[in-house]
């Protein structure tokens, strides 16, 4: 529990204790009931931990590309969390650590989504390009 601060890890270790005290009977015969109630910590944790706001960016970092329609337009085409990544990393200046915390997932695996989804987005803006010239 560490990973979210001394106070979140107290509250957990709490809530795991309470958790345990409620339901020895059935976490006394488990094979691992440490592993279990970390388990349980970690769940109820999350209920403690806040999310953060995101971050306006000063008027002089903007840049006009935010208007284009095209750009919302493949936005939009993106599965979720591919949005929400590249959103986060790229358009709200996140580092990766904090979007990952943010979204619930491994750094990993949101560098994975954020790849993922500025490729698409050049794909896909590209070949809007491509559409336009051709008109």
């Amino acid at each position: 529990m560490g990973r979210y601060g001394v106070e979140i890890g107290v509250e957990a270790y709490s809530d795991a204790i309470e958790y345990a005290w409620a339901h020895w009977a059935r976490v006394g015969v488990m094979a691992n009931p440490a592993g279990y109630l970390f388990r349980v910590g970690q769940s109820r944790s999350r209920r403690h931990r806040t999310r953060r706001a995101p971050v306006q960016l000063p008027a002089e970092q903007q840049s006009d590309t935010a208007e284009d329609p095209a750009l919302h337009e493949a936005l939009w085409r993106l599965p979720p969390a591919q949005r929400t990544a590249v959103f986060l990393v790229h358009g709200y200046q996140y580092s990766y650590r904090d979007a990952a915390d943010l979204m619930a997932v491994s750094e990993a695996a949101l560098r994975n989504y954020v790849h993922r989804g500025t490729t698409r987005l050049r794909v896909l803006l590209h070949s809007k390009e491509a559409l336009d010239e051709q008109r």
